[in-house]
């Protein structure tokens, strides 16, 4: 699965005509974003390393140098498998 994950994101998504589909920039800062809006919305108790790890995550950020396919959900239920195991399909959302 790791290998079938990194040839995905190693696909050159301008070559295979999905460059205009996503936004190019910004993927890191909103990815933190999401994740800290999932931890407010779901959050039952304080958690101080968390938020300190959220800022400073947030602080350090590094800056984006490529553009990547990304499957938001990759998991073991979510690939088609053949009879030897390997993958034939990513299935998303």
């Amino acid at each position: 699965m790791a290998e079938t994950l990194a040839a995905l994101h190693a696909v050159d998504v301008d070559a295979v005509g999905l460059g205009e589909l996503g936004r190019r920039d910004g993927y890191a800062t909103r990815q933190l974003r999401r994740w800290q809006r999932q931890w407010e919305d779901s959050r039952t108790r304080e958690v101080p390393a968390l938020d300190r790890t959220h800022d400073r995550l947030v602080r350090h950020t590094p800056e984006q140098r490529s553009v990547a396919i990304v499957h938001g959900d990759y998991k073991l239920e979510n690939v088609l498998l053949d009879a030897t195991g390997g993958i034939t399909a990513g299935l998303g959302p």
